[in-house]
């Protein structure tokens, strides 16, 4: 150091000559020697400013930036250093070393035109990397023609004794190649090519820690060996030994912060640790380098699954699944990302996957059961118990699958549960046991199993925390035992236990028959005592009302409900519940403003009562289009389809109806019974009869004597001709529910059964019909059909009921036409040419009210307007209009002087109709 000191002090003193390339170049070296490799890259740069054709500062040059690593500015000095005629025997070893380490093996053939001055020693590196070459894309002959030139060269020295083991790789004697490099590195210690191609060789055999060891020696002979480096992080990482790479990772990022491998493998080892916050940062970081990393992808989504972002954790492991293996441990972490994110369906395709189930995917599977029956996916819920293994021994999955054949009414779910507590009690976790033993509880209440619900009761006497709900187990079954004196002694003891728990309080009230009204009065005033210390207390609320109500005392609740919701505006369960007693009190409007008040947390009921409100207000679009968005949030909910059934029914789009019940009861196997009658419904309303039969024959003995399914069946009775079997059926749906539609079936099968010539029961179906309405008087669809039935009968009659139609739905275009017809029969035009234009703005294109319009201003000489309405009517249809309609237009073509037209379109249309004809005969004679 003393030396150099007095090197570049003589030089700093040269005065005017420091400036030339040869000062700079002197303090390049001297910065090289230093290892101050950017400084050296600064001195050799001005070196080359001013002599910028001279190969030796660009040689140098290129030197300093092998150094840094930067070999792409390496190679371009070293060519240009060629060009300038740098000698070869210095520039062209630095090269083979350059593109060996890039692999560039087209470059390194290329040096074979600069091999001249090549030292013996010199040519045979050259030589032996181009060797490596031909080995590496397994071109063997021509590397055999390579290993025998370096044979012949004399003085290879090394390089010669590497091609011997190079010989003895390609004849496939690996444990020879290995104990010859040995004796290289025994003359030629620590050689670089030999330590490389020996650590290559003990990875081929399988010596993965000897090959590992061979890495080391390297690297700490060579310590800026930064490829290497890179190579030995790789195969600790590979070998899942990430804290031995992690080191050799940290040293590199700090020279190549933005490399994707070096931030990956600092994620793996972070990983490893179970420090997720920082793997999933470094993942994420080599995610932006390199998009189309998947081993990043998969440290990113498990880092995130760890550190409970299930979010991130979906995001990541979604875009690699299909390039994992199929047991491989990310899919259940991306399954039960999915199942949290709500994503069941995706879930299950995840989790589908699944070949062998240990207990834990067992408890996932289960899981996704639940999401799945929520969903109403029977069929997939199905196949997955279908999948579970016989040998579940952990408590938390045999609950699980308990549960979940519970809900599809399987018993032997009982027997799962029932081995979940024993398997709880035998490890001593008390308290997931006690869970445990009140869903098992829960379970024997819902399957009727009141003698084992008894017994469990009995085994929680001693246990403290168990021993409340001994007796509030115990009143549920009395209850449903209809003991209600032993179910109100048992809320009581429970009740004794927390004094101030209002539903305990609540079950106690509700727990007496309410068989007089001195005892419903005092339940009202125990359940206004709860409300008094519970004043948010909404089972209270409700039943307060429902109990006002009976007792037909005044209400209240809405406004109790409204002063608590103005001291707390945010407490949605508050608002919900006064819109729906609003709702029950007619007042649609005020319970829709509430419910629209309320733009998230949306529960079914909510939805639901929403629906209910509009359509009690007539808002019917938005009935729709609520169940649409409904459905498109929750496509299987059975509340959902069931509503959008009755809406798509209402709006008469039958086909779409039927459609949807298909789909909800054989693609997703669904088993709601409400469901289950619109389907059968909907095939005798489209008239398909046959598989409406076979349908109903799969109903159960007790649902066939169902009300609703008694119509239906003397629907089916009707069109097989059984008029009297079908009255009867419809009798006794009509009398349980005197639906519109009901009502209209008994008329039909009055009119069935009456004969022709019965004059005293003839007259019974009207009757009947004018009973109901008296009953029933918004009945918009039997009130339009009275009236249509009398008209031709008692024209006054029929008059008066299409009026009251019009009371109902004024832009009932039916009842409309039909005054303005019968009007226009008692010779009253202008009244029914009021109507007939109330009609027309209705319905323009309708030939019926086109044609009605027309002959009342035909009637009160309003020629050109009928002309106008006729011609619209013969337009439409091509001139394809019923014989009245023909010559009512045909009269209008006289009277308004198109005599050739009146005659062109006679000639085109003959008449059938033998009464037509004759008003026709009668117009020729006047006209002709």
């Amino acid at each position: 150091m003393r030396l150099l000191f007095i090197a570049l002090l003589l030089i700093c003193l040269s005065g005017c000559d420091r400036n030339t390339d040869k000062n700079y170049l002197a303090l390049g070296n001297a910065a090289m020697a230093q290892n101050k490799y950017a400084i050296a890259v600064i001195e050799f740069k001005n070196a080359v400013r001013q002599s910028p054709q001279k190969g030796e500062p660009r040689f140098l040059l290129g030197q300093a930036y092998l150094a840094l690593g930067q070999l792409n500015l390496a190679e371009k000095e070293f060519k240009r250093a060629l060009d300038y005629n740098h000698p070869n025997e210095q520039v062209v070893p630095l090269l083979s070393v350059l593109y060996q380490r890039m692999g560039d093996d087209k470059s390194l053939f290329s040096l074979s035109k600069f091999t001249k001055g090549l030292k013996p020693k010199q040519l045979a590196q050259l030589t032996f990397y181009q060797l490596q070459s031909y080995v590496r894309v397994g071109q063997h002959n021509k590397a055999f023609t390579l290993i025998n030139e370096i044979k012949r060269l004399p003085n290879s020295n090394e390089y010669g004794q590497l091609a011997l083991a190079y010989d003895l790789v390609l004849s496939n004697n690996l444990q020879g190649a290995n104990l010859h490099l040995e004796q290289v590195l025994e003359t030629y210690p620590n050689q670089k090519d030999a330590l490389l191609l020996k650590a290559q060789l003990h990875l081929n055999l399988q010596e993965v820690a000897q090959g590992v060891a061979v890495y080391q020696q390297y690297i700490d002979v060579y310590p800026d060996a930064d490829e290497v480096k890179l190579t030995l992080a790789r195969l600790y990482s590979d070998f899942n030994l990430p804290n031995q790479a992690e080191p050799i990772v940290d040293d590199l990022l700090n020279k190549y912060s933005n490399v994707a491998l070096l931030l990956q493998l600092k994620a793996a080892a972070r990983l490893n640790d179970k420090d997720y916050s920082i793997a999933y940062y470094y993942a994420e970081q080599a995610i932006t380098l390199d998009t189309e990393d998947t081993s990043a992808r998969l440290i990113a989504g498990i880092s995130a699954y760890f550190n409970g972002d299930k979010e991130n954790a979906h995001r990541h492991l979604s875009l690699i699944a299909g390039f994992l293996p199929i047991e491989h441990p990310a899919l259940r972490l991306l399954a039960d990302s999915q199942l949290y994110l709500g994503m069941s369906l995706d879930a299950n395709d995840t989790a589908s996957q699944f070949k062998t189930l240990s207990d834990e995917d067992s408890g996932l599977l289960s899981k996704i059961g639940q999401a799945l029956l929520k969903q109403g996916e029977i069929n997939k819920v199905k196949t997955i118990l279908d999948k579970q293994p016989d040998n579940i021994v952990s408590p938390k999955s045999l609950t699980n699958v308990g549960l979940l054949k519970l809900s599809l009414r399987d018993v032997s779910g009982l027997l799962d549960l029932e081995n979940a507590v024993a398997k709880f009690e035998f490890e001593g976790n008390e308290h997931t046991a006690e869970q445990l033993q009140l869903t098992l509880a829960q379970a024997y209440l819902n399957s009727r199993h009141y003698d084992k619900a008894l017994l469990l009761a009995d085994e929680w006497q001693n246990n403290n925390k168990l021993r409340q709900h001994q007796f509030l187990l115990r009143a549920k079954i009395y209850q449903k035992q209809k003991k209600f004196n032993e179910a109100k002694q048992a809320y009581q003891r429970a009740l004794d236990i927390t004094p101030d728990n209002p539903a305990i309080q609540l079950a106690v009230v509700n727990s007496v028959q309410l068989n007089s009204r001195s005892v419903a009065e005092s339940a009202l005033n125990k359940v206004q005592s709860i409300i008094n210390q519970h004043p948010d207390f909404i089972p209270a609320i409700i039943q307060y009302y429902t109990l006002s109500k009976q007792l037909n005392l005044p209400d209240k609740m809405v406004n109790h409900l409204q002063a608590r919701i103005n001291d707390n505006k945010n407490h949605k369960q508050l608002v919900i519940t006064l819109a729906k007693i609003q709702l029950f009190e007619g007042q649609a409007e005020k319970a829709i403003k509430l419910f629209e008040q309320i733009k998230s947390d949306k529960p079914e009921s909510y939805w639901r009562h929403l629906a209910m409100a509009y359509s009690a207000n007539q808002q019917y679009d938005k009935t729709m289009q609520l169940y649409e968005t409904w459905y498109l949030a929750s496509p299987n909910n059975p509340q959902t389809i069931i509503g959008l059934l009755q809406v798509l029914q209402t709006k008469g789009e039958l086909e779409s109806a039927l459609q949807l019940s298909q789909r909800y009861l054989y693609e997703l196997g669904g088993r709601n019974l409400e469901i289950r009658l619109m389907y059968l419904q909907l095939l005798t309303q489209m008239q398909q009869f046959e598989q409406a039969e076979t349908y109903y024959a799969t109903l159960t003995d007790s649902i066939k004597q169902l009300p609703f399914v008694k119509g239906i069946k003397g629907q089916l009775l009707f069109h097989q001709g059984k008029a009297s079997e079908a009255l009867e059926n419809i009798t006794f749906a009509y009398e349980a529910n005197p639906t519109p539609q009901n009502a209209g079936f008994m008329v039909a099968a009055h009119f069935k059964v009456i004969s022709h010539n019965d004059k005293v029961n003839a007259l019974k179906p009207l009757h009947f019909l004018k009973e109901h309405l008296k009953r029933h008087p918004k009945d918009i669809i039997n009130t339009l059909y009275y009236a249509q039935l009398q008209t031709g009968v008692d024209n006054e009659e029929a008059i008066r009921y299409f009026r009251k139609t019009l009371i109902l739905q004024p832009d009932n275009f039916v009842a409309l036409n039909n005054i303005a017809y019968l009007l226009l029969e008692d010779k009253q035009l202008e009244e029914a040419y009021q109507f007939a234009l109330n009609a027309l703005q209705i319905r323009p294109k309708n030939i019926d009210v086109l044609d009605t319009i027309g002959e009342i201003a035909l009637r009160l000489d309003k020629l050109d307007e009928a002309l106008a309405h006729y011609t619209e009517a013969y337009n439409l249809v091509q001139g394809s209009l019923p014989d009245d309609v023909l010559v009512n237009y045909f009269e209008v073509l006289f009277r308004t002087d198109q005599t050739k037209l009146a005659q062109r379109r006679i000639s085109q249309h003959p008449l059938t109709a033998r009464k037509e004809q004759v008003r026709l005969d009668q117009l020729l004679q006047q006209y002709l």
